[in-house]
């Protein structure tokens, strides 16, 4: 039409994305199921080359990618895990669940490096978002830090009392192996005779500008509800936000 701001925003908003055919090379080894390239353009403007496989590891059906972008902002070589059903135990890990791991390389047209990672797991019975992007000068000095940091369970003193015992049985187990005798033990604080306090639904975050990769929105964040044991019986209670 007649150019402007709305002209502007439509060739903002534009996507394009060129599919090659799907990749599964004839005698590929049983754990490839498959992958897909693709061409994409954008009206930032910015254009992608994007791979994507499908592998099949401890007989979970696992999709990674991995993604080069251009941009007048600068380049990017972004790659990781997208599980939507979690990769339960990665790597004999008990403990660990993976739902999405992300690593990105960015370099500015001022020859600044930026690495950037960002994980959404499960460690223990704790839902974990983290990201973190790190910008150094081409003189190798930390310039930036950008930071978000998600979990709805949050951490309770009761937390801190069971890190507590695991650390202290295993530096008596470590003492143990070696025949080496410490008196009565480790000293341990007292966490356990204090009331039980937790912090739930915690978001944490400061971001200088938008890292849409790795789901950084520009802009300082602090949430949080205060549980305290305000029952008879010792129960939580949601006191304050």
């Amino acid at each position: 039409g007649s150019g402007g701001d709305g002209a502007a925003s439509a060739v903002r908003d534009m996507y394009l994305r060129a599919e090659l055919p799907p990749v599964r090379p004839p005698g590929s080894p049983e754990w490839f199921r498959g992958g897909q390239l693709a061409l994409e353009l954008t009206g930032d403007p910015s254009v992608r080359f994007v791979g994507e496989l499908s592998l099949m590891i401890d007989d979970d059906i696992l999709d990674f990618f991995v993604a080069t972008s251009l941009a007048p902002t600068g380049m990017a070589l972004t790659g990781g895990l997208l599980a939507e059903d979690g990769w339960e135990q990665p790597l004999g890990i008990e403990w660990l669940v993976f739902r999405a791991v992300v690593l990105q390389l960015a370099i500015t047209p001022t020859g600044s490096i930026q690495p950037g990672f960002r994980a959404s797991m499960i460690i223990g019975e704790k839902d974990i978002d983290v990201a973190v992007v790190l910008a150094i000068s081409p003189a190798g000095v930390p310039t930036n830090l950008m930071f978000e940091g998600e979990s709805e369970s949050g951490v309770a003193l009761s937390d801190l009392v069971e890190l507590q015992a695991r650390m202290a049985a295993a530096r008596q187990a470590a003492t143990d192996a070696v025949g080496a005798t410490n008196g009565d033990g480790p000293t341990r604080i007292p966490l356990d005779a204090l009331p039980d306090v937790a912090f739930r639904s915690l978001e944490l975050g400061f971001a200088s500008k938008d890292a849409p990769e790795l789901e950084i929105e520009r802009g300082f964040k602090l949430a949080g509800r205060l549980w305290l044991p305000l029952s008879a019986n010792g129960e939580l209670t949601d006191f304050a936000g």
